[in-house]
């Protein structure tokens, strides 16, 4: 889901990765609360 993200926040920043993971993987669980 984020090996996307991976690739992209490791050329640029190890920490901004970590919170790019962490908001999609917040947004995802957001998007199955949501769903009936």
């Amino acid at each position: 889901m984020f090996h996307r993200t991976k690739n992209q926040g490791a050329e640029i920043n190890p920490k901004v990765d970590e919170l790019n993971v962490e908001a999609e993987t917040l947004a995802h669980l957001e998007c199955l609360q949501l769903s009936p």
